[in-house]
């Protein structure tokens, strides 16, 4: 019986061997296979799709319910990440979420020096009754300038 490619064993299999990685195409010699390289290409792509809404999908509890879900549906016409399968769009995503949980960050240290009536008073101008309806992050932004011009208002 002939003998079987160590990737091919149960032994090889779990040490990570597989027909397409280099060291296996360096052993047979042909390290610039383009079918075997197009398939390692698609699987890092994967992996970075499948890290990126694992990011994403993280984020879900520091936004809230409505920032979270307001961003996926503003910036990529989705209600889950899992939907997407273009990774320039999770990536344009991640960095909007990203961008909101400093806003957010912000926006509690504006607190602290204004207070909750600030934040209050804030929201009611823009017809908004609690943060959970905030669901952009040019609104969220506008609400951080408004706080953080009364906070330096306070300070001078």
């Amino acid at each position: 019986m002939p003998k079987l490619t160590d990737w091919a064993t149960p032994e090889g299999w779990q040490k990570g061997l597989r027909p397409w990685t280099e060291s296996f195409l360096s052993s047979r010699g042909t390290p610039d296979c383009d079918r075997c390289s197009s398939v390692e290409n698609d699987l890092s792509g994967q992996e970075k799709e499948r890290k990126l809404i694992r990011q994403i999908q993280a984020m879900a509890v520091p936004l809230g319910k409505g920032l979270y879900r307001g961003i996926l549906k503003s910036v990529a016409k989705v209600w889950n990440p899992m939907d997407v399968r273009d990774v320039g769009l999770l990536d344009k995503i991640l960095s909007s979420m990203q961008a909101a949980e400093r806003a957010l960050t912000r926006l509690e240290v504006a607190v602290e020096s204004t207070g909750p009536q600030a934040l209050a008073a804030t929201l009611h101008s823009l017809d908004l009754g609690r943060m959970e309806q905030v669901t952009t992050v040019q609104l969220l932004d506008r609400i951080v300038a408004a706080l953080e011009g009364q906070a330096r208002n306070i300070g001078s």
